[in-house]
């Protein structure tokens, strides 16, 4: 301000002197205060593709911008602002479930191929999106067979396929077969399963009952049923028929040594087998002179 004839910047009293129309000293006294200015600085930030009114626009790219402003003393006031953009996020996945699961996506939990989006919010709470290719893989397909019954003579081996990552049997084996052995598991009704898993890591399984029961010769020409158990036998084996029956009974070995000849005149024959050692041998059943041939095991 021009006071005492110069321009003063200091807060502080001046006199100024006039001179009134008679001539007579006219004095002034000027008691000056200088108000502040304000100047303050703002770090803002928006996200990718929002916007922010900065000196007088809407302001979309990073920058440092002033707006000035005016105090109730009317003095200037002046902010400036370093603006940033922060971005927005998109990513891509590819993901794949199996045939009867779910993934949860878009709020739900989906079980068809399809494109679905998920938007999530970043740490500067801006836009994250996900484009999640979902495709489904079909399950496996095994199958072991139709239920079957074996003699407790034989064995049966069960194939669970070829194409698999991985076996899993009910025993624990990891095998793509499993071998039903009837002289160990003995007589009864079993159920083996088998879990496979192929390289999507999806997975099925399947089931079989099995049913071992005693080694039976049947002598067509008589219509008759002729039972030999119990097999694998210990002390003693049993040659049952149906109808009366008068016929020899010789035991091989499997060189074709005869090991034991008896007779079986009735409907029941009890043949003492303790002196006879472990293993498999063949019965002979030899009625008019036909023979009739069975496997049995002693143990």
């Amino acid at each position: 301000m021009f006071l005492e004839g110069s321009w003063q910047t200091t807060a502080g009293v001046y006199y100024d002197i006039f001179s009134t129309f008679q001539f007579c000293d006219s004095i002034v006294e000027y008691t000056l205060s200088v108000n502040d200015s304000y100047f303050a600085q703002n770090a803002i930030s928006i996200c990718e593709g929002d916007s922010m009114f900065l000196e007088g626009s809407w302001q979309t790219t990073a920058g440092v911008y002033y707006d000035i402003f005016s105090t109730f003393q009317f003095c200037d006031s002046i902010v400036e602002y370093t603006l940033s953009v922060n971005d927005n996020y998109f990513a891509q996945n590819a993901l794949s479930i199996c045939e009867g699961d779910s993934m949860f996506l878009e709020g739900s939990w989906q079980t068809n191929a399809g494109v679905y989006f998920d938007t999530l919010s970043t740490l500067q709470f801006c836009d994250s999106v996900v484009e999640n290719t979902l495709s489904i893989n079909a399950i496996p397909n095994v199958y072991l067979g139709n239920d079957t019954t074996i003699y407790n003579t034989d064995s049966l081996l069960l194939d669970a396929g070829t194409g698999f990552l991985s076996y899993l049997w009910d025993s624990g084996s990891n095998n793509q077969t499993y071998l039903v052995e009837g002289p160990i598991v003995g007589v009864g009704t079993y159920n083996y399963y088998v879990v496979v898993s192929d390289t999507n890591s999806c997975s099925s399984s399947d089931t079989i009952e099995i049913t071992i029961d005693f080694n039976i010769l049947v002598i067509n020409d008589l219509n008759n049923v002729v039972k030999i158990f119990p097999n694998p036998a210990a002390e003693y084996f049993i040659v049952q028929s149906e109808k009366l029956i008068n016929a020899k009974i010789r035991l091989y070995d499997l060189s074709g040594k005869i090991i034991l000849v008896d007779r079986i005149d009735g409907y029941q024959k009890n043949i003492d087998i303790k002196a006879v050692n472990p293993g498999a041998y063949l019965i002979e059943i030899i009625y008019n002179d036909i023979p009739y041939r069975a496997k049995i095991i002693i143990k």
